[in-house]
């Protein structure tokens, strides 16, 4: 469907995954990997996405270009939208992986666990993690694929949105 991200044309398992170098360094190196689909046991022909990674290296002035929403406190953000770059218009990293379904579960961030926070501490640990990750180095973020019936409601349904920049 459309809101299924597209498959890699490699086995994202195998120890020679190639990266993507969607431009020079200031534009974001972006890689994908950890994407698990699974027929379903109904035998309809219906994929069952699993939890995935997102390797994405933010962009020096702009960050990763994902905009998390809250649920309730306790619960995972959403990625709620993608950013523009705000001078040319054009994609930021996040987008530019073609891999974040919006209305997915953000779960971790370098393997730090995001589950079970306020929607405060959720956007404050992802910019720390961010801000202590070497430059030009890629950030691993963990997600879940949102219920059926959330990935079919309207973004406006969700209560908090913020910005995560990372610079």
């Amino acid at each position: 469907s459309a809101l299924e991200p597209a498959m890699p044309s490699y086995d994202p398992f195998s120890a020679a995954t190639p990266s993507n170098n969607l431009g020079d360094s200031f534009e974001g190196h972006v890689s994908v990997g950890g994407v698990e689909e699974d027929e379903d046991s109904s035998g309809d022909g219906d994929m069952i996405r699993r939890e995935y990674d997102v390797m994405i290296t933010p962009h020096p002035d702009f960050g990763i270009g994902l905009r998390l929403e809250g649920q309730l406190d306790g619960m995972p953000a959403i990625a709620g939208s993608y950013k523009k770059h705000p001078l040319n218009g054009g994609m930021l990293p996040a987008e530019k992986t073609g891999m974040i379904v919006l209305g997915d579960e953000l779960l971790s961030v370098n393997g730090v666990s995001l589950e079970g926070l306020t929607f405060d501490d959720i956007i404050a640990t992802v910019r720390q993690v961010g801000s202590d990750a070497p430059p030009n180095e890629a950030l691993c973020m963990r997600f879940r694929p949102a219920p059926e019936n959330r990935r079919r409601a309207n973004s406006s349904a969700f209560s908090q949105a913020g910005g995560l920049n990372i610079a």
